[in-house]
Protein backbone atom coordinates (compact mmCIF):
# COMPACT_ATOMS: atom_id res chain seq x y z
CA UNK A 1 0.00 0.00 0.00
CA UNK A 2 1.30 3.42 -0.93
CA UNK A 3 1.12 6.42 1.36
CA UNK A 4 0.46 9.47 -0.73
CA UNK A 5 -2.15 11.65 -2.30
CA UNK A 6 -3.03 12.37 -5.88
CA UNK A 7 -4.01 15.84 -7.12
CA UNK A 8 -4.81 15.51 -10.85
CA UNK A 9 -5.73 18.39 -13.15
CA UNK A 10 -8.82 16.52 -14.40
CA UNK A 11 -11.28 13.97 -13.03
CA UNK A 12 -13.32 11.68 -15.24
CA UNK A 13 -16.76 10.56 -14.11
CA UNK A 14 -18.90 7.92 -15.78
CA UNK A 15 -22.18 9.15 -17.14
CA UNK A 16 -24.95 6.81 -18.31
CA UNK A 17 -27.56 8.00 -20.78
CA UNK A 18 -30.19 6.56 -23.06
CA UNK A 19 -30.44 7.60 -26.65
CA UNK A 20 -34.17 8.07 -27.29
CA UNK A 21 -33.90 9.20 -30.91
CA UNK A 22 -32.73 5.88 -32.35
CA UNK A 23 -33.81 2.64 -30.79
CA UNK A 24 -31.69 -0.34 -31.61
CA UNK A 25 -29.49 -2.81 -29.79
CA UNK A 26 -26.47 -0.48 -29.53
CA UNK A 27 -28.23 2.72 -28.52
CA UNK A 28 -30.10 1.41 -25.48
CA UNK A 29 -27.54 2.54 -22.96
CA UNK A 30 -24.13 4.01 -23.48
CA UNK A 31 -21.47 4.94 -20.99
CA UNK A 32 -19.52 8.15 -21.50
CA UNK A 33 -16.88 9.81 -19.34
CA UNK A 34 -17.33 13.43 -18.31
CA UNK A 35 -14.14 15.46 -17.94
CA UNK A 36 -14.08 17.87 -14.98
CA UNK A 37 -11.31 20.29 -14.03
CA UNK A 38 -10.04 20.26 -10.45
CA UNK A 39 -8.99 23.91 -10.33
CA UNK A 40 -11.72 25.58 -8.29
CA UNK A 41 -13.17 28.71 -9.90
CA UNK A 42 -12.96 30.58 -6.55
CA UNK A 43 -9.25 29.82 -6.24
CA UNK A 44 -8.68 30.83 -9.85
CA UNK A 45 -10.46 34.16 -9.39
CA UNK A 46 -8.54 34.83 -6.14
CA UNK A 47 -5.18 34.18 -7.75
CA UNK A 48 -6.11 36.32 -10.78
CA UNK A 49 -7.11 39.18 -8.47
CA UNK A 50 -3.88 38.84 -6.50
CA UNK A 51 -1.66 38.98 -9.62
CA UNK A 52 -4.04 41.26 -11.59
CA UNK A 53 -3.69 39.07 -14.66
CA UNK A 54 -5.53 36.26 -16.45
CA UNK A 55 -4.03 32.86 -15.67
CA UNK A 56 -4.90 29.54 -17.30
CA UNK A 57 -5.89 26.52 -15.24
CA UNK A 58 -2.89 24.59 -16.53
CA UNK A 59 -0.54 27.35 -15.36
CA UNK A 60 -2.10 27.23 -11.89
CA UNK A 61 -1.72 23.44 -11.86
CA UNK A 62 1.97 23.65 -12.83
CA UNK A 63 2.57 26.35 -10.20
CA UNK A 64 1.06 24.16 -7.47
CA UNK A 65 3.01 21.12 -8.71
CA UNK A 66 6.27 23.06 -8.72
CA UNK A 67 5.59 24.55 -5.31
CA UNK A 68 4.69 21.23 -3.67
CA UNK A 69 7.83 19.62 -5.09
CA UNK A 70 10.25 22.45 -4.27
CA UNK A 71 12.88 21.60 -1.67
CA UNK A 72 12.33 24.89 0.19
CA UNK A 73 8.58 24.25 0.60
CA UNK A 74 9.08 20.65 1.71
CA UNK A 75 11.77 21.59 4.24
CA UNK A 76 9.82 24.51 5.68
CA UNK A 77 6.45 22.74 6.02
CA UNK A 78 7.59 19.14 6.55
CA UNK A 79 5.78 18.73 9.89
CA UNK A 80 2.52 20.19 8.58
CA UNK A 81 2.60 18.12 5.38
CA UNK A 82 2.57 14.95 7.47
CA UNK A 83 -0.59 16.04 9.29
CA UNK A 84 -2.79 17.98 6.86
CA UNK A 85 -3.34 18.99 3.27
CA UNK A 86 -0.90 21.63 2.03
CA UNK A 87 -1.83 25.28 1.97
CA UNK A 88 -0.86 27.04 -1.22
CA UNK A 89 0.83 30.41 -0.66
CA UNK A 90 0.94 33.15 -3.27
CA UNK A 91 4.39 34.18 -4.43
CA UNK A 92 4.90 37.95 -4.14
CA UNK A 93 6.20 38.55 -7.68
CA UNK A 94 4.16 37.56 -10.70
CA UNK A 95 7.32 36.63 -12.65
CA UNK A 96 8.27 34.16 -9.92
CA UNK A 97 4.87 32.48 -10.36
CA UNK A 98 6.02 31.13 -13.73
CA UNK A 99 9.40 29.99 -12.41
CA UNK A 100 7.68 27.21 -10.51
Amino acid sequence: MYNGQNFPLFNYENYNFKNESTKNLFSFSKQEKLKKENICSDFKSDIEKFYKSKIKNEEIFYYIYGLLNSKEFIDKFHNNLNKELPRIPYIKKFDDFFKF
